[in-house]
């Protein structure tokens, strides 16, 4: 399986859709809409529409290592982050159509959304994984 992780970096512009799984982070929906979500950020760190964005934006989950995240987008379904996995251990859903994903993953701790988003895609079977927007030129 496929997956193709979308950051809000310049390198952005060089995706194009395909047949790849999407996992957005943060308002990606300004640019595409995406299959599944990642924010880690509070919502008060997203300003001006960045916040009503996320807010309104409606993946099939979203994924967050914040409970605060669970009511407050129109997510079909959403997953808790647990930051709890040893190094080298992680939780392997292996379900790319999300049938059965528990509401709490264990999940390397990172603070870093396309991280976060890589390794929900390893937990979904992905057995390749395309970065666009991943930059971290200003990180």
């Amino acid at each position: 399986m496929r997956f193709s992780i979308l950051g809000l970096g310049s390198s952005l512009s060089e995706f194009r859709e395909d047949e790849s799984i999407t996992i957005g982070v943060n308002d990606i929906f300004r640019h595409f809409r995406t299959e599944y979500l990642v924010v880690l950020d509070r919502a008060e760190r997203f300003k001006g529409d960045r916040l009503h964005r996320i807010a309104m934006s409606n993946p099939k989950r979203l994924f967050s290592s914040l409970e605060s995240w669970r009511d407050n987008t129109l997510a079909k379904s959403f997953t808790l982050l647990k930051f709890d996995a040893p190094r080298g251990a992680m939780s392997n859903l292996q379900d790319p159509f999300l049938r059965d994903v528990p509401e709490v993953v264990s999940c390397p701790h990172s603070i870093s959304s396309p991280f976060v988003a890589c390794c929900v895609a390893y937990y979904l079977g992905a057995k390749e994984i395309k970065l666009f927007g991943c930059d971290y030129f200003n990180h």
